[in-house]
């Protein structure tokens, strides 16, 4: 009897070795999911990190354009200024024309006066050159007027260009704030699909 006895202890025993065994084995495979589940959130992490860099360069790369276009648009602005320029130097060489020729028309005044004395006729007719100086006057401050409204019309254009450029930075600011929603949006996928 105490040798069955024995016997059925031994059983016992062997069978209460085999459970530690199981277990020990079931705690090893339980450390083994939890170092894989460390693997995949540094996975996820990293992924974070590479779209972080990503969307850092596109920014760069959007600066670097911004800056192109700043570039561009000081050298139009310098080719306006040095139009303008060109312009008051023609009106100018203009002005100067009508002097000469005014001139030149004093100068054959002086010698009818001088070739007909003090004739009454002459000096009527001088009169009326006087109006019609008087009247080419007033022409030219009306082109002076109009050369003013031409000023003002290029500086409207200059204008214009400013208002188009930065028309064209608030597109590309949409569009960065449009890819900072993407990028979010794919970091959720990222994670929701890293879920285990």
């Amino acid at each position: 009897m105490k040798t069955q006895a024995h016997g059925e202890d031994m059983m016992k025993t062997q069978t209460h070795g085999e459970d530690m065994m199981k277990t020990q084995a079931h705690g090893e495979d339980m450390m083994k999911t939890q170092a894989h589940g460390e693997d995949m959130m540094k996975t996820q992490a990293h992924d974070k990190d590479m779209m972080k860099t990503q969307a850092n360069d596109e920014d760069m790369m959007k600066i670097q354009a911004h800056g192109e276009d700043m570039m561009k648009t000081q050298t139009h602005g310098e080719d306006m200024m040095k139009t303008q320029a060109h312009g008051e130097d023609m009106m100018k060489t203009q002005a100067h024309g009508e002097d000469m020729v005014k001139t030149q028309a004093h100068g054959e005044d002086m010698m009818k006066t001088q070739a007909h004395g003090e004739d009454k006729m002459k000096t009527q007719a001088h009169g009326e050159d006087m109006m019609k100086t008087q009247a080419h006057g007033e022409d030219m401050v009306k082109t002076q007027a109009h050369g003013e409204d031409m000023m003002k019309t290029q500086a409207h254009g200059e204008d214009m260009v400013k208002t188009q450029a930065h028309g064209e930075d608030m597109v590309k600011t949409q569009a960065h704030g449009e890819d900072m929603v993407k990028a979010q949006a794919h970091g959720e996928d990222m994670k929701d699909s890293g879920s285990w």
